[in-house]
């Protein structure tokens, strides 16, 4: 019985994901591509064309080959070549993603409702394209949006296997392997999925000490192994990539980086006021009390963590994994807008928009 429902969760979740596919699709129509788009259906195109180590090509580090020119080239090589496929791979991701933070937010324990997807409609289902160039992002391809799916997928898989008593050997193939692929095709993954984790087992009280060492481990051999793979295939005549530029903001554009990180945040859940006329900017504002519902949960989450650092680790304080690595999540990623140049160079709030989704499912 179990397994028969089981499979008609799988059917109905491949029925729905083709669903939202479809109307991201047509929305996403109506939103300009640029070379960056046609660039990475060019890498699609030649990748299953044969050439699986892309050799001639020089690609950022953020290579997406393992998400995005994955789909670029299926659907090439199902249809053709038609620009249409511009909209639908990021409506395919998008759609994909939603389906990940459902299946996140519904399996939190202890709660069941229905009610938990609310915010994940609201954010993700729903979001405020017209609003800000920022949410525009999630249209093209790619945008990292790929590598959400992966994180979230990873956060899906640890969260089950720190609920077993032993080491389930198959969730830690698993593991290693949704990591690897991650990495290898964004290094981005690192900070917004593997860091959090890591976070994640050693504040928990969840699980034996073995299953939080297996998932801590996992998540760092998937890493190495995602970096190990793209420098060796360089070293096969593959791709050329660049550095990853990771760069310390010096004191002076420190207050810049504040100002762009409050914008970025406000963009992300559609609810940048900020130079809006006030007849026009009411909406908007309705919007403002979603990114004050999410500072509440974080400073909550931080207050409950700190009480399990310190030893009080009774029932009051009792902290769910999911909401440590979301929670942990959106504070490291803050920490490196503010800290690091990346906001200044390439103004976008994408990076934060993996923890848009899940994060208010965490109170």
């Amino acid at each position: 019985m179990q397994k028969n429902s089981l499979r008609w969760t799988y059917v109905f979740s491949i029925f729905f994901l083709i669903l939202l596919s479809l109307f991201y699709f047509h929305i996403f129509l109506f939103y300009p591509k640029d070379s960056d788009d046609a660039n990475a259906l060019l890498i699609g195109q030649n990748l299953f064309s044969g050439n699986w180590y892309l050799s001639g090509w020089w690609i950022a580090p953020d290579n997406f080959i393992t998400s995005d020119e994955i789909v670029y080239g299926a659907l090439l090589k199902i249809f053709g070549f038609r620009p249409a496929i511009l909209a639908a791979v990021p409506a395919i991701l998008w759609a994909l993603l939603l389906l990940l933070s459902g299946w996140l937010a519904l399996n939190r324990r202890g709660y069941t409702s229905a009610w938990r997807l609310l915010p994940v409609a609201i954010i993700l289902g729903f979001p405020m394209l017209p609003s800000n160039a920022v949410l525009g992002a999630i249209t093209q391809s790619p945008a990292h949006v790929g590598t959400m799916c992966y994180v979230v997928a990873i956060f899906l898989v640890a969260d089950r296997l720190v609920e077993c008593t032993t080491i389930r050997w198959w969730y830690v193939i698993f593991l290693v392997v949704l990591t690897g692929l991650a990495t290898s095709g964004d290094p981005l993954a690192d900070f917004v999925g593997t860091a959090p984790v890591i976070v994640g087992v050693l504040i928990t009280s969840q699980g034996s000490r073995q299953v939080r060492l297996s998932i801590f481990l996992s998540v760092c051999l998937g890493s190495l192994i995602g970096y190990e793979a793209i420098r060796i295939n360089m070293a096969f005549g593959g791709f050329s990539a660049g550095a990853i530029p990771m760069v310390f903001a010096n004191a002076s554009e420190f207050t810049k980086n504040f100002s762009l990180t409050i914008q970025s945040i406000l963009m992300i859940f559609g609810a940048d006021f900020l130079g809006m006329p006030l007849k026009d900017a009411l909406p908007t504002l309705l919007r403002f009390f979603i990114v004050l519902y999410v500072a509440y949960v974080v400073l909550f989450l931080l207050h409950k963590s700190m009480k399990k650092l310190i030893g009080d680790d009774n029932k009051e304080y009792s902290i769910d994994f999911v909401d440590i690595i979301l929670s942990s999540g959106i504070i490291l990623n803050i920490l490196s807008a503010l800290f690091s140049t990346s906001l200044i160079d390439i103004h976008s709030g994408r990076y934060f928009s993996i923890y848009s989704p899940p994060i208010m499912l965490t109170a």
